[in-house]
């Protein structure tokens, strides 16, 4: 009799990125391995996505029902590998510091063969820097002597910083 062959199967994702921000586009690559020596046809691969992603697109033919994206039947010749992809959106309304936790899980019912990836991602919203706006109140100046040009003066200079040259015309 013929020794049996060895028979394997190997999923690995990843986005390539450990921080993205609300409204930012994520693309997941998915890597399938046949690791044995006998080739699969029946290799299902479903990939469930988190709820504050978006999914935009799908590579090779997958199937996209709610948040879970589906490749049916996918032939894999031994010792090969066949790539996937999936192209996401993060909600805008994704919380601060949420991790979105995605999981790939590729199969062979015909040859019992199953294996999980997953691939963690951390929401940072952007710090936003306070800044301040001063608005110059105005201050009336008498057209036949100037007098309030100095208080002007005075308050732009002191609020906000600024130097201001008066000539006066004779």
């Amino acid at each position: 009799p013929e020794p049996e062959k060895d028979k394997g199967l190997k999923v690995a994702k990843t986005d390539s990125r450990d921080v993205t921000r609300p409204g930012h586009t994520l693309t997941y690559s998915i890597e399938v391995e046949n690791t044995g020596e006998v080739d699969l046809q029946d290799v299902q691969v479903v990939d469930t996505v988190p709820g504050q992603l978006i999914v935009t697109a799908v590579s090779s033919g997958g199937s996209i029902d709610g948040q879970v994206v589906t490749w049916n039947n996918v032939a894999i010749e031994a010792d090969q590998k066949k790539s996937f992809s999936i192209t996401v959106k993060v909600k805008d309304n994704t919380t601060n510091g949420h991790i979105l936790h995605n999981v790939v899980v590729a199969k062979s019912d015909d040859h019992d063969l199953k294996d999980e990836d997953s691939d963690d991602t951390r929401v940072e919203k952007p710090a936003v820097k306070g800044t301040t706006v001063v608005v110059p109140q105005p201050v009336p100046v008498t057209a036949k002597t100037g007098a309030g040009a100095m208080a002007l003066a005075s308050i732009l200079s002191g609020a906000a910083g600024l130097v201001v040259t008066l000539r006066k015309k004779f």
